[in-house]
């Protein structure tokens, strides 16, 4: 596994250590520094995250519920492969959540609140026209960041977590495939969700999530062996 150049600097502010220490390896897997199949030894793991090894194997149990580690006990333990048989099933679970926090998210929105969505939307859209595989891992945070919007302002404080745990499978499984994004599609359909913020329409964000599970489909289609 490549060993950090340089050890974690740790400011957690009352944060669980091994919360710290799952966001630091899982930010890692997501954006392809861990591929899949790296062994994660303790020793780097602590070394990356500046704590200890009980946090780390903590955070590496909670990494493999989530399904972005694969553990043996006492053999070994890695980056898991991307599930395809999973992904479309996860974008179909995610999508349904962002329409629900959409329909009571819409009729409270402030302008500042459309404001802020405009610029979470524009940062996709200039990564999609920058067309940058290297950018593939920011690309997929940064359209996850758009729809979590619906559920940060859809005052049901279960439907995040919901969707936390399922979407880093869905984003593993999306930036091997990376590649193969139709980049013209996703662009046209979150200009639709935008739309569907602007007009507070629950129907147009409805339409663009089934285009949005279609998007996905064709995704998997291109992907699976």
């Amino acid at each position: 596994m490549p060993v950090p150049t340089t050890p974690a600097k740790l400011a957690v502010n009352r944060r669980l250590l091994h919360d710290h220490a799952y966001d630091v390896i899982a930010a890692r897997i997501l954006n392809g520094t861990f591929p899949p199949g790296t062994d994660l030894d303790d020793a780097t793991l602590t070394e990356l995250t500046g704590v200890s090894r009980s946090p780390v194997r903590q955070a590496l149990t909670k990494l493999t519920e989530v399904g972005l580690v694969d553990m043996e006990p006492n053999r070994w333990t890695r980056v898991t492969q991307p599930s395809p048989a999973l992904f479309l099933a996860g974008v179909q679970i995610m999508s349904t959540l962002w329409a629900l926090g959409a329909e009571t998210a819409l009729p409270n929105l402030t302008d500042d609140d459309v404001a802020d969505f405009d610029q979470r939307l524009d940062h996709v859209l200039e990564l999609g026209r920058e067309n940058d595989p290297d950018q593939a891992a920011e690309l997929i945070v940064a359209v996850h960041h758009v729809m979590d919007f619906f559920l940060t302002h859809s005052g049901n404080p279960l439907l995040k977590p919901t969707v936390d745990r399922v979407q880093a499978k869905v984003s593993h499984t999306a930036r091997a495939g990376a590649g193969q994004f139709d980049l013209p599609a996703l662009g046209a359909l979150l200009e639709q969700v935008r739309a569907g913020v602007h007009d507070r329409d629950r129907d147009q964000i409805d339409v663009a999530m089934a285009a949005f599970r279609d998007l996905a489909g064709e995704l998997l289609e291109r992907i699976t062996p």
